[in-house]
This record gives C-alpha cells, sequence and structure tokens, in this order.
C-alpha cells in the first residue's frame, strides 16, 4: 500500500487528531505539483472520499476544517478538475464560509 492510501485511509479514523494529520498531509502531497495532484483525484478517488466525510462535521474543532479547506483548495487549483466533480464539496465550503473563522 502507498502512502497516500494509508492517508486516504486514515480520512474515516475516529480520532479527529488523527483525521486531521491526513488532512493535512494530502493537502501538502495535492499542493506540491500537479502530478500528484492528480494522482489523489484520479487513483486515489480523493473528491469522491472527502464528498462522505464532509457529510458530517459536527464535532470538528476549527483547525481540522481549516486543513480541508485547504486541501480542497489545493485540489482546485489550474489546471481545474470539472465542476461536476467537484460540486460535491460546495455545501462544505458553505458552511466553512459562514463560520466565524478569520482563516477560511
Amino acid at each position: 500500500m502507498r502512502v497516500e492510501q494509508i492517508a486516504m485511509n486514515l480520512l474515516d479514523h475516529p480520532d479527529a487528531n488523527v483525521k486531521d494529520i491526513a488532512v493535512y498531509f494530502l493537502a501538502n502531497v495535492a499542493g506540491d505539483c500537479i502530478e500528484y495532484r492528480d494522482l489523489l483525484v484520479k487513483e486515489c478517488k480523493i473528491l469522491e472520499k472527502l464528498d462522505g466525510m464532509l457529510k458530517d462535521t459536527s464535532g470538528w474543532e476549527m483547525e481540522l476544517i481549516d486543513d480541508v479547506c485547504w486541501l480542497i483548495s489545493n485540489l482546485t487549483k489550474k489546471p481545474y478538475q470539472p465542476f461536476e466533480d467537484v460540486c460535491c464539496l460546495l455545501p462544505f465550503l458553505q458552511f466553512a464560509i459562514n463560520l466565524e473563522n478569520k482563516d477560511v
């Protein structure tokens, strides 16, 4: 199993700190270069994984919300992903924007 797949599996971890570390790691990978970002999107199916993960954000700390926003930002940089693939992330972004958080 490759390291990015291990991090993807940790997105389901019940401990919020472990989940946050996995999100932070994946945001770094996605932001490093287009090839790594595309690997996460196409091979690891990270957009589908995030879609499921973001349906229940109850109990999330602000740091995890910030890191997920950073991950989404890195996943959606140019060249852009097709809108139909990323539109599932919009409800989470709306939720994050409406929080009292200066970092989002």
